[in-house]
C-alpha cells in the first residue's frame, strides 16, 4: 500500500510541475485546475503515509481562521453586493489551499526519485518558450492554425499573457535546480531563452519581471536579511497607503498622460477609481468581486480616457484588498502574509535570494496585472511554491 501511494503521490507531482506551464499556454485555466489536483493529491497521499505533516504552522492556522471569521462576519453583515455574498466562498477556499500547501510539508518524497525530473522540468520551459517565440514573432500562427482562425483580427497575443508571466517566474528555481546538478549551461540556456520570450511578449509586467529577478537576486545575495525586511515593510507601507497614491496620482501625471501607454494609462484609472470607492467605504469595504459592480460617475467619466466601463478586478492586489475588505481585513491579511513569509529566512543562500528575487516578481505582478483571487494566478503562486519547495528537497533543504 505504501510504494503505491508513494508511486501516485509521485506521478501527479512531476505531471503537475512538467505540464504545468504548456497547459497553461493551452488554455490559462488548466493552471487553477493543475494546481488543485495536485494539491489535492498531495494532501491525501500525505494523509495516508504522514498525516502529521498535514499540519501547517500553527500561526498560518490562526491568522487564516481570523481572516475567515472576518471576511464571513462582513460579507454576511455589512456587505451589499448580492454577487458577493456568493462569491467569496470559493475565492477564500483557494486562498486556503495556497497556504496549507506553503505552510506543511506534502511534497516529501524518495530524493532518489527526483533525479530526473530537473531534466524534465528543463525541458518543458525550454519547449514552452520556442514555442512562444514562435508564436511572438509570428502573430500565433500556431494558435491560429490549430484554431481554424487564420484570419481573425480577434486573436491577440495577450492570450498568452498568464503563462508568460508563470515562465518568468517558474525558470529561476529550475534553472537553479539545473546548476545544482552541474548543467550550468543549460541553467543559463533556459534563463536567456525565458527573457528572450518575455522580450518578444506582449505582456509588461513579464518583461519587467525578467530584469527585475535577477537584480534583486544579486542585491539578496548579499544583504538577503536586510532585503527580506526591506521588501516587506515597503509592501506593508505601500499597502496602507495606496489609496492616498492613486487617488492623486491620475493627477500628477496629466501633464506627460499622453506619452504614457494606453495599457497603462487605464490601469490607472482603473486605481483612480478603486481609491475613490475606498474612501467611501474605509473600514469594511464592499466585499470580494466588487469591482465589476462599481458603478462609474458621470463626472469620473469624462475625466477618463480608457477606463469606461467596468473591470473585473482592479489590477492591484493592495488597492484591490481595501477596497473589497476595507481597512481592517487588509490589516489582518498584512498580519497573515508576514506569518507566511517568515520561513523564507530559514532558506540557506544562494537559494534564498532566488527564493526571495521570485517573492519580488510575484508581489510586482501582484500590484499590476492580475487580480488578487483570480483562480488561475493563486494557482500559479500555489504550484511555484510546490516547485521551490522540491527543489530545496533535492538539494537537501528543506523549510516549513
Amino acid at each position: 500500500m505504501a510504494p503505491m501511494v508513494e508511486r501516485l503521490k509521485l506521478f501527479f507531482l512531476v505531471c503537475g510541475l512538467v505540464l504545468f506551464i504548456p497547459l497553461g499556454i493551452v488554455a490559462k485555466q488548466s493552471m487553477a485546475t493543475t494546481f488543485i489536483l495536485v494539491a489535492l493529491i498531495l494532501i491525501v497521499t500525505t494523509f495516508f503515509r504522514n498525516p502529521q505533516k498535514l499540519l501547517p504552522n500553527i500561526s498560518i492556522i490562526y491568522g487564516f481562521l481570523i481572516f475567515c471569521l472576518y471576511v464571513c462576519s462582513t460579507h454576511f453583515l455589512t456587505v451589499e453586493c448580492l454577487p458577493c455574498k456568493s462569491l467569496f466562498l470559493t475565492k477564500i477556499s483557494m486562498l486556503g489551499l495556497v497556504l496549507w500547501v506553503a505552510s506543511s510539508d506534502l511534497t516529501r518524497v524518495d530524493p532518489l526519485s527526483l533525479s530526473k525530473i530537473s531534466w524534465m522540468l528543463s525541458i518543458s520551459l525550454f519547449l514552452a518558450s520556442i514555442f512562444l517565440i514562435i508564436e511572438f514573432l509570428n502573430d500565433a500562427i500556431i494558435y491560429r492554425w490549430l484554431s481554424d482562425r487564420i484570419n481573425d483580427p480577434e486573436v491577440a497575443l495577450s492570450r498568452y499573457n498568464r503563462a508568460m508571466s508563470a515562465l518568468i517566474l517558474f525558470v529561476w528555481p529550475v534553472s537553479y535546480w539545473a546548476y545544482q546538478k552541474g548543467n550550468v549551461v543549460i541553467a543559463v540556456s533556459l534563463i536567456i531563452v525565458t527573457c528572450c520570450a518575455a522580450l518578444l511578449s506582449h505582456s509588461n509586467s513579464a518583461l519587467v519581471v525578467s530584469i527585475m529577478i535577477p537584480l534583486v537576486a544579486v542585491l539578496t545575495y548579499f544583504l538577503p536579511i536586510f532585503i527580506f525586511w526591506l521588501g516587506l515593510f515597503s509592501l506593508i507601507i505601500f499597502a496602507l497607503l495606496s489609496p492616498f497614491i492613486f487617488v492623486s496620482l491620475l493627477n500628477w501625471i496629466k501633464p506627460f498622460s499622453g506619452s504614457i501607454p494606453p495599457s497603462t494609462l487605464d490601469r490607472i484609472e482603473i486605481w483612480h477609481r478603486s481609491a475613490i470607492a475606498v474612501f467611501e467605504a474605509p473600514w469594511f469595504g464592499y466585499g470580494i468581486g466588487i469591482t465589476r459592480h462599481l458603478a462609474l460617475p458621470q463626472e469620473l467619466m469624462e475625466k477618463y480616457k480608457y477606463h469606461v466601463t467596468p473591470t473585473t478586478h482592479p489590477h492591484n492586489a493592495a488597492i484591490q484588498l481595501w477596497l473589497e475588505l476595507g481597512l481592517i481585513g487588509l490589516f489582518i491579511f498584512l498580519l497573515l502574509l508576514c506569518f507566511s513569509v517568515q520561513p523564507l529566512r530559514r532558506i540557506p543562500l544562494p537559494c534564498l535570494s532566488i527564493a526571495l528575487a521570485v517573492a519580488a516578481g510575484v508581489i510586482f505582478t501582484s500590484l499590476v496585472s492580475f487580480g488578487f483571487w483570480q483562480e488561475t494566478w493563486l494557482g500559479i503562486i500555489g504550484l511555484l511554491v510546490i516547485c521551490f519547495k522540491v527543489v530545496l528537497q533535492e538539494s537537501n533543504r528543506t523549510y516549513s
